[in-house]
């Protein structure tokens, strides 16, 4: 909307700045009460066929909720608070969710027999991700995967064709992503799945992920010098 980017540097308004600051992410509650205004405004100008017309409906419906005559800045700020904590750690990256930067979709990457690489680490400028950002931002992408290959996949194993998943270091993405990483094991294999995971230390994992992980039909060890390690290993 025309009349929020004021509020964005270089008026880059991305769905992740609108969210902050509905949060009250750099702005008071006045402010945000008024974006929902410019929102609700814009929504009741466009044509019912329009394409963004259901899914801006659904986001003036639900902010009615934070934003409604029964609600105060107290109640507002109350409730939007813990939301806010987690918002506030994803604009520490705000250009992730630029909308000029280059995009696509799991759904078109899959279809396509893509590679796709992601870095949540060090950037090609040589900045380093802060960790517990990267690690939010890790499990966003584990989960819109694990949909996108259920929506999309079903039934490639039958057909040959295969999802190949390389994680380098599977204790990173297990702190936030088990539940994704106990799903490719255990239910992958007939949407074509084949993971390739690495790990330095399987005590390193939370006991479902560890269990899953040590299942596996093969498995490669490097020399190991711990002994607790080395009779897993043999085990």
């Amino acid at each position: 909307v025309a009349a929020t980017t004021k509020r964005f540097p270089n008026g880059d308004v991305t769905f992740m700045s609108l969210t902050h600051s509905l949060l009250g992410g750099g702005c008071t509650y006045e402010d945000a009460k008024q974006l929902v205004g410019d929102l609700t405004a814009y929504f009741l100008e466009l044509e019912d066929d329009h394409p963004d017309k259901a899914s801006l409906n659904v986001a003036v419906s639900g902010l009615s909720i934070l934003f409604g005559p029964d609600v105060n800045q107290t109640r507002w700020s109350n409730s939007v608070s813990s939301s806010r904590n987690k918002i506030d750690l994803l604009m520490e990256v705000p250009h992730w969710w630029s909308l000029s930067r280059p995009h696509g979709s799991w759904k078109d990457a899959l279809t396509s027999h893509a590679v796709v690489i992601v870095n949540t680490g060090v950037s090609r400028s040589g900045r380093l991700l802060d960790e517990e950002v990267g690690s939010t931002i890790a499990a966003m992408t584990a989960y819109s995967l694990k949909i996108a290959i259920q929506q999309n996949c079903s039934g490639w194993e039958r057909e040959g064709r295969y999802v190949s998943i390389f994680a380098d270091e599977i204790a990173v993405l297990a702190k936030s992503s088990s539940e994704v990483i106990e799903w490719l094991r255990s239910q992958g294999r007939s949407y074509g799945v084949r993971p390739f995971l690495a790990c330095q230390w399987p005590d390193q994992l939370p006991p479902k992920v560890r269990a899953a992980f040590m299942s596996f039909a093969t498995m490669f060890w490097f020399q190991q010098s711990d002994h607790a390690v080395i009779t897993d290993a043999v085990g």
